[in-house]
């Protein structure tokens, strides 16, 4: 009996802390047939028709005192060939910490320009048309990144974010974003410093 009570006791405070919580699974999968014609022509079945095709895994857990702590990891993948991509959580893989103050976000994630790009492009980063693709911008994640994101002030929003070279002089960056959002507006600019 004795036992019993304790067990339940244990699921009953797991349970109380899970109504806390929340997880979501969430995911793309995005695949485009394509008949390309020039000098040759070339049929097929393509990864990223509009958008990457990935699977993650988010979660907010309020600890209370105003603060929330978060996860938010994703997968690519590829589904015309069930390929993975090399690193695992090659996506978005970040830990953070938010409150009144804003957000404080460490790990792997977009750099502040590319998350520039990614609003303005008409046609979407990822597919055939893609502006990232056309001027050749290859700062689109950052590893090691400790940023953060300023808290509601009206229509204005901003982040900085630094990277670290953990040891090599590659890999290391300052960036910064500030912008103006209304339903009629919508205004920013990002300035990035790469090593």
């Amino acid at each position: 009996m004795k036992k019993t009570i304790v067990a339940l006791s244990a699921l009953v405070v797991s349970a109380g802390a899970m109504a806390q919580s929340s997880v979501t699974v969430f995911g793309v999968v995005d695949l485009a047939l394509r008949d390309l014609k020039g000098v040759g022509s070339v049929k097929t079945l393509s990864n990223e028709g509009r958008a990457a095709s990935r699977l993650g895994f988010r979660g907010v857990e309020d600890i209370g005192g105003g603060l929330k702590a978060s996860f938010h990891i994703e997968h690519g993948f590829s589904p015309d060939t069930g390929v993975a991509d090399a690193v695992f959580w090659q996506r978005r893989a970040t830990v953070s910490l938010s409150g009144s103050f804003g957000e404080v976000r460490l790990g792997r994630q977009k750099s502040a320009t590319r998350t520039l790009i990614d609003e303005f492009d008409v046609f979407g980063t990822s597919g055939m048309p893609g502006l990232n693709r056309i001027i050749g911008l290859d700062r689109n994640r950052m590893d090691n990144q400790l940023a953060y994101y300023l808290p509601k002030m009206g229509d204005f929003y901003g982040n900085a974010e630094v990277t670290a070279g953990e040891g090599s002089t590659t890999g290391r960056s300052v960036v910064g974003r500030l912008g103006y959002r209304t339903k009629a507006v919508h205004v920013s600019g990002a300035f990035g410093e790469f090593g």
